[in-house]
């Protein structure tokens, strides 16, 4: 008896663990078929059931940790978006189709740029989702769209739209939705392809830049090649020749020729061979007047309907600031910036408009809206050296805000307040080396009492920071600037719609935040546990030094 129910037992273990081994891999097992809006929702199915915890997905928790996380490179993160681009990645779609992005805001505002979105019903909208479209969800707060989570659109049907998720519910799986919510921001509509073998298989014609910059290369390849030009979003341009896969050739304003990844373009016409030619097409210039000043950007030219860009190259003159450009000479206040478009019309001359005082260096900053709600924080944290760009001509502002970076965003507030953070090596972290910029801003910031390691003594460097952890930061950090500020009643939460969402530990953080004006709520929702975007981050600094 003893020996069959030992039998039975190894056959029981046996069979879970073959169970679980086929569970847990949650491979992609489907085949795709050159239909991209089939491809991607059949891709998505394989993955049903899948459950953050562990790589494998066979435990569930709340920690954030996913394979879409680790592919991504932004692993113990929010994964939904992570999970949408996977899919496409699997599927076999360009990222000129559906953009690769962890972040759900800048996915919708992708989608919405290059005109391939359609708002929903709630909202004004009389679209109909279709099997394939990428569905944002989030809050309209003022004239501010607010993505928080996005799905695959797999049917609609009963005025019901069903939806493939990553991180619903720590896993992945089927929701369905009344189409008329309000939850339901609006849909991106990738611009699919059926059939036509591999998508390595570009056809020549004119192609539209997507990427901000787009490298010009000496050779149909990243390795063994010069980078020897530039194209930039909204660029259009003949592809000549295609080699290795997905490498145009293009012709150079000098008569030679370079190459682009296509990957980063979309395609707007295909070349008619044979066919008859259209006529030619009219080409305006836009040129530039220093007025005044010197070193004014080359005159560049488009065909009419076409978009270009304003050069990033500022002009100079002693004893003035740059503010822009305008087309009136005798223009006190810019109308375009650099890194803005023109849509190409008729011939255009722009004048520099100028005032007393020097150049900001924050004019370089191509992506940065001036108009918008963060421009004068983000003016103060990069003229006063607290934040920087993240390249040359970029600053970001809706990516997310690591720890470390924070941490030295203070360290240097206190710096500009006359104090000196020494050198030191790492004492008080397992997980932060010797030798980074955020090092010694991290081992002053605990000494000063300002930040604290989770339960396993860690400090996480390089994890994004939510919007709850920097209100407690910066609560602390008041305390050991020993500066003077309100102290924050806990009940002030009790107005905002999502006040369950706020951790505990993080309520008198948040009651101060709220106090002292540095944290406001977002069409009535604190959003605690959002990832704190650098705009946010720059706009709270500016708020907590006093406008100083």
């Amino acid at each position: 008896m003893k020996r069959i129910i030992s039998s039975l037992l190894i056959i029981i273990i046996s069979l879970v663990q073959l169970s679980l081994g086929t569970y847990a891999a949650f491979e992609n097992t489907h085949k795709n078929t050159g239909d991209m809006a089939a491809d991607i929702v059949a891709v998505a199915r394989t993955q049903l059931g899948y459950m953050e915890g562990r790589l494998d997905g066979t435990v569930q928790g709340s920690n954030d940790c996913t394979k879409y996380g680790e592919w991504y490179g932004l692993n113990y993160q929010p994964w939904c978006a992570m999970f949408v681009s996977w899919c496409a990645n699997q599927a076999g779609i360009p990222v000129s189709i559906i953009p690769r992005h962890a972040s759900c805001d800048v996915g919708m505002n992708w989608f919405k740029n290059r005109g391939n979105w359609e708002y929903a019903s709630y909202y004004g909208g009389s679209y109909t989702p279709k099997s394939g479209d990428i569905i944002y969800f989030g809050y309209k707060y003022g004239s501010n769209y607010d993505a928080t989570h996005v799905g695959i659109v797999y049917k609609v049907e009963d005025g019901k739209v069903h939806v493939l998720e990553g991180n619903s519910s720590a896993r992945v799986q089927t929701v369905s939705y009344k189409l008329d919510i309000s939850y339901i921001l609006g849909f991106g509509v990738p611009k699919y392809t059926v059939g036509g073998g591999s998508q390595g298989a570009y056809p020549l014609g004119i192609y539209r830049v997507t990427a901000i910059t787009l490298n010009v290369r000496s050779k149909p390849d990243v390795e063994g090649s010069a980078v020897i030009s530039a194209r930039y979003e909204g660029d259009e341009v003949e592809v000549l020749a295609v080699e290795n896969e997905y490498w145009g050739k293009i012709l150079l304003k000098d008569g030679s020729y370079g190459w682009i990844s296509l990957r980063y373009c979309e395609m707007i016409k295909e070349n008619p061979g044979d066919q008859q030619q259209d006529p030619p097409e009219k080409t305006y210039t836009v040129s530039f007047d220093a007025n005044g000043g010197k070193d004014a950007p080359k005159t560049i030219s488009g065909t009419e309907g076409s978009k270009v860009k304003i050069p990033s190259g500022l002009p100079e003159r002693d004893g003035f600031a740059f503010l822009g450009w305008a087309q009136s000479p005798a223009a006190s206040e810019a109308e375009l910036f650099p890194g803005d478009t023109i849509k190409l019309s008729a011939d255009v001359r722009l004048y520099a408009v100028w005032e007393t005082g020097e150049t900001s260096g924050i004019m370089y900053l191509a992506d940065l809206n001036h108009k918008a709600w963060y421009f004068t924080a983000v003016s103060y944290c990069y003229d006063h050296e607290l934040m920087s760009g993240t390249s040359a001509y970029t600053f970001s502002p809706d990516s997310y805000v690591t720890r470390g970076s924070l941490v030295t965003i203070l360290g240097k507030v206190f710096i500009m307040r006359g104090g000196k953070v020494p050198e030191r090596k790492s004492k008080s972290f397992p997980d932060v080396p010797d030798g980074k910029y955020y090092t010694k801003y991290v081992e002053w910031a605990k000494i000063a009492g300002m930040i604290s390691g989770n339960e396993k003594g860690e400090f996480l460097p390089d994890g994004a920071v939510t919007r709850e952890q920097l209100a407690v930061i910066l609560m602390r950090t008041s305390e050991a600037f020993w500066m003077k500020s309100k102290q924050g009643d806990v009940k002030l939460l009790d107005e905002f719609g999502d006040r369950e969402s706020c951790s505990r530990w993080a309520e008198e953080g948040l009651a101060w935040a709220c106090a002292n004006g540095l944290i406001a709520g977002v069409d009535g929702d604190l959003k605690p546990r959002n990832q704190a975007t650098r705009a946010e981050v720059a706009q709270m600094i500016y708020r907590f030094t006093g406008n100083k």
